[in-house]
């Protein structure tokens, strides 16, 4: 009676401690796998902006931006910038009009909170006022958009 009872709370112990350990264990792997994500969605994200500011300094051509916007950004996107762009007259993707050099080598991306972003730039290297455009990003077939 004594050795079933000793065996029964071993086994309790070995249960509780397996599980704590689990907890441990998952609690370690999900930020680590949380953060890699972000990294992927934050070099998405910044490939998108220098490839797209560069070719504004570089290109007479919105073709180029167009195959950008539609590797990166939803349909429903394209069609709200487009429509922002003409009525503004102004690109709501840099929030901007045009771009410089120094603005793409001011930018960032940082993380804000689950699928939201924020991509900043100063326009010129001595100007103290940050341009900020917060954004949310989805994946879709396995790609950030």
């Amino acid at each position: 009676m004594k050795k079933t009872r000793f065996y029964y709370l071993l086994l309790i112990c070995c249960i509780s401690l397996s599980s704590s350990n689990a907890q441990s264990i998952h609690k370690t792997i999900v930020p680590k796998v949380q953060q890699t994500e972000e990294q992927a969605a934050i070099k998405t994200i910044k490939e998108f902006y220098v490839a797209y500011t560069t070719n504004i300094l570089h290109s007479k051509s919105t073709t180029s931006n167009s195959l950008l916007m539609k590797k990166y950004l939803t349909k429903s996107l394209i069609a709200k910038v487009k429509k922002m762009i003409a009525a503004t007259d102004a690109d709501p993707i840099i929030r901007a009009q045009d771009f410089t050099e120094e603005a793409i080598k001011t930018l960032r991306v940082k993380h804000l909170n689950k699928n939201w972003y924020l991509v900043s730039y100063t326009f010129a290297a001595n100007e103290k006022i940050e341009t900020n455009i917060p954004l949310r990003v989805i994946k879709t077939n396995n790609r950030y958009m």
